[in-house]
Protein backbone atom coordinates (compact mmCIF):
# COMPACT_ATOMS: atom_id res chain seq x y z
CA UNK A 1 0.00 0.00 0.00
CA UNK A 2 1.64 3.10 -1.39
CA UNK A 3 1.50 5.60 1.70
CA UNK A 4 0.66 9.39 1.24
CA UNK A 5 4.65 10.27 2.22
CA UNK A 6 5.73 7.82 -0.96
CA UNK A 7 3.28 9.23 -3.49
CA UNK A 8 3.63 13.14 -2.61
CA UNK A 9 6.59 13.67 -0.02
CA UNK A 10 7.08 17.17 0.58
CA UNK A 11 5.18 18.22 -2.46
CA UNK A 12 2.82 20.31 -1.55
CA UNK A 13 1.28 21.06 -5.02
CA UNK A 14 0.59 17.58 -5.98
CA UNK A 15 -0.85 16.94 -2.82
CA UNK A 16 -3.00 19.77 -2.76
CA UNK A 17 -4.07 18.82 -6.73
CA UNK A 18 -4.89 15.25 -5.38
CA UNK A 19 -6.93 16.65 -2.92
CA UNK A 20 -8.83 18.83 -5.21
CA UNK A 21 -9.27 15.52 -7.40
CA UNK A 22 -11.15 14.08 -4.11
CA UNK A 23 -13.56 16.72 -3.44
CA UNK A 24 -11.46 19.16 -1.20
CA UNK A 25 -11.93 22.61 -2.05
CA UNK A 26 -8.92 25.31 -1.33
CA UNK A 27 -9.63 28.88 -1.85
CA UNK A 28 -6.89 31.37 -3.40
CA UNK A 29 -5.80 32.39 -0.02
CA UNK A 30 -4.85 28.96 1.12
CA UNK A 31 -3.34 27.94 -2.31
CA UNK A 32 -1.32 31.33 -1.81
CA UNK A 33 0.03 29.94 1.25
CA UNK A 34 0.34 26.54 0.55
CA UNK A 35 2.53 27.51 -2.54
CA UNK A 36 4.59 29.56 -0.28
CA UNK A 37 5.58 26.74 1.95
CA UNK A 38 6.37 24.33 -1.44
CA UNK A 39 8.65 27.38 -3.08
CA UNK A 40 10.84 28.27 -0.01
CA UNK A 41 12.62 25.66 2.33
CA UNK A 42 10.11 26.33 4.58
CA UNK A 43 10.16 22.79 5.12
CA UNK A 44 13.54 22.15 5.60
CA UNK A 45 13.98 25.53 7.81
CA UNK A 46 11.17 24.27 9.82
CA UNK A 47 13.61 20.79 10.98
CA UNK A 48 17.11 22.90 10.92
CA UNK A 49 18.57 25.79 12.49
CA UNK A 50 20.06 27.94 9.01
CA UNK A 51 20.64 31.54 8.89
CA UNK A 52 19.83 34.20 6.58
CA UNK A 53 16.83 36.11 5.33
CA UNK A 54 13.83 33.92 5.03
CA UNK A 55 10.29 34.56 3.34
CA UNK A 56 7.86 32.74 5.69
CA UNK A 57 4.08 32.59 5.95
CA UNK A 58 2.68 34.34 8.95
CA UNK A 59 1.35 32.50 11.47
CA UNK A 60 -2.41 34.09 11.16
CA UNK A 61 -2.05 32.47 7.61
CA UNK A 62 -0.95 29.25 8.37
CA UNK A 63 -4.13 28.80 10.89
CA UNK A 64 -6.38 30.08 8.56
CA UNK A 65 -5.18 27.49 6.18
CA UNK A 66 -4.82 24.53 8.48
CA UNK A 67 -8.32 25.50 10.21
CA UNK A 68 -9.54 26.31 6.32
CA UNK A 69 -8.02 22.61 5.04
CA UNK A 70 -9.02 20.59 8.22
CA UNK A 71 -12.75 22.06 8.20
CA UNK A 72 -12.83 21.26 4.00
CA UNK A 73 -11.78 17.55 5.30
CA UNK A 74 -14.43 17.17 8.10
CA UNK A 75 -17.42 18.55 5.33
CA UNK A 76 -15.92 15.82 3.41
CA UNK A 77 -15.69 12.86 5.70
CA UNK A 78 -19.90 14.13 6.85
CA UNK A 79 -21.23 13.54 3.65
CA UNK A 80 -19.58 10.27 3.31
CA UNK A 81 -21.17 9.44 6.56
CA UNK A 82 -17.94 8.98 8.25
CA UNK A 83 -18.36 10.19 12.30
CA UNK A 84 -16.00 13.82 12.94
CA UNK A 85 -15.78 15.59 15.90
CA UNK A 86 -13.61 19.01 15.19
CA UNK A 87 -12.28 20.89 18.39
CA UNK A 88 -11.30 24.50 18.10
Amino acid sequence: MTTVRDKFGHQIKLLTREAGTLGLVVGDDDRAVLALIDDTDAMIDSRYIRTGTKRLATLDALSRTSKSIRDGVGTILRSNRVPVRLAD
